[in-house]
């Protein structure tokens, strides 16, 4: 059921026709038992035609097709909360933090946050000097000591003080994470703000509006857990699900509510996901690791048909179709990698004649050792404009 939206179930059941109406999931009796029940004989039972027709109306734009974001930034939810989970959470939160426009970068939260220090020092200096204006000392206590991050966000000046300064820019920008340990306790705190208690209809509706807190980055720890009421997007990064089993998929999957969106950073851990790994396929070669395999096949021509030369060597990289995307430090990176590599066995895969560029065993003597230099600066020297490039 999670997997069809409502007018597509009233489709299958043919609920849209009668009356002239569509339905939603309530009027299609309620509990997802009996849901189930209805839809899964009319499944069974439908002929190829059907399947067909249906097929072809479920890609035509009332439907929404799947589409592709440029970025976890790109992906994040515009109507509710996002979860995202990967290896490194705070990591990550910081990093998308960055790229997420609107809220404060680290110098206007030092600004903020001198400010506010500012401010209480200055009335704690006045309150000394009126200790018994309690009237004054209550006000001064109730505002000067808060920082403001972003509209509805303000946290003490006692917390900021325990935060770092990507800490606090991180939030400004609606951010927080959640790792298995070591949460600062104010994003901890904020974290399960968000998660909790937020509710359904803060971001449903015509009025609805995002929360302070929208963006949530996870580790592992909370793969497992219950749906959340203000979750309508959620992303798993491949740095973490091209690890899960397919139970750890589903689990993640589970946190999200009825008609939300799940977004998947590659194409073969969404079959992982949804089909299980025996039946996923191939492993799609990721654009980093094709920007590796198409320059390491340049410096490999270098070394065996232009013996280093640098003219030629240049030429060879230069000439690589880059991936989507990549830079030139990009470039630099991969050429370095493919240069060192060549001083210990082939990878694995590699046949061939380049094969033979590589050493059978790794150096394991001193008498192997000036040989195995000479050799690595002249590689180095032959591409010493593209690392240089890569460097600027």
């Amino acid at each position: 059921l999670r997997h069809l939206t409502p007018p597509q179930a009233n489709e299958v059941l043919g609920g849209a026709k009668e009356g002239g109406s569509k339905l939603d999931w309530n009027a299609l009796s309620g509990d997802v038992r009996t849901l189930r029940e209805n839809v899964e004989p009319a499944l069974l039972n439908m002929t190829a035609q059907r399947f067909e027709q249906l097929k072809e109306a479920w890609t035509e734009k009332r439907f929404a097709a799947p589409t592709k974001a440029e970025g976890l930034a790109a992906a994040i939810s515009q109507t509710g909360v996002t979860m995202i989970a990967t290896l490194d959470a705070r990591g990550t939160a910081i990093e998308l933090a960055k790229l997420i426009k609107g809220g404060a970068d680290v110098h206007e939260v030092k600004r903020r946050l001198r400010e506010v220090e500012k401010n209480v020092k200055a009335a704690e200096k006045e309150q000394s000097k009126k200790k018994d204006d309690d009237d004054f000392q209550e006000d001064m206590g109730g505002t000067s000591g808060m920082l403001d991050l972003r509209g509805g966000l303000a946290v003490s000046l006692a917390d900021a003080q325990d935060c770092d300064d990507d800490t606090l820019m991180m939030l400004s920008k609606g951010v927080a994470y959640s790792l298995a340990t070591g949460t600062e306790p104010l994003v901890k705190k904020l974290y399960l703000q968000a998660l909790l208690h937020v509710p359904e209809h803060a971001v449903a509706g015509t009025k609805r509006s995002l929360p302070p807190i929208h963006v949530l980055v996870v580790d592992y720890s909370s793969i497992y857990g219950t749906d959340c009421p203000a979750v309508d997007t959620i992303i798993m990064d491949d740095a973490l699900g091209r690890h899960l089993s397919w139970e750890d998929h589903q689990q993640f999957l589970g946190r999200l509510r009825r008609d939300g969106t799940a977004v998947y950073t590659s194409r073969h851990t969404l079959r992982c996901a949804t089909l299980g790994r025996a039946l996923a396929g191939e492993e799609e070669e990721t654009e980093a690791q094709k920007l590796q395999r198409l320059v390491r096949a340049a410096v490999l021509c270098s070394v065996a048909e232009h013996k280093c030369d640098k003219a030629k060597s240049v030429a060879e990289v230069n000439a690589v179709q880059l991936p989507k995307g990549h830079t030139a430090a990009d470039v630099g990176r991969a050429t370095l990698a493919a240069i060192l590599e060549l001083t210990f066995p082939a990878p694995k895969g590699l046949v061939g004649d380049y094969a033979a560029l590589y050493p059978a065993a790794p150096p394991g003597g001193e008498k192997e050792l000036p040989q195995l230099l000479k050799d690595l600066r002249a590689r180095l020297a032959a591409f010493q404009p593209v690392l240089a490039k890569g460097l600027e």
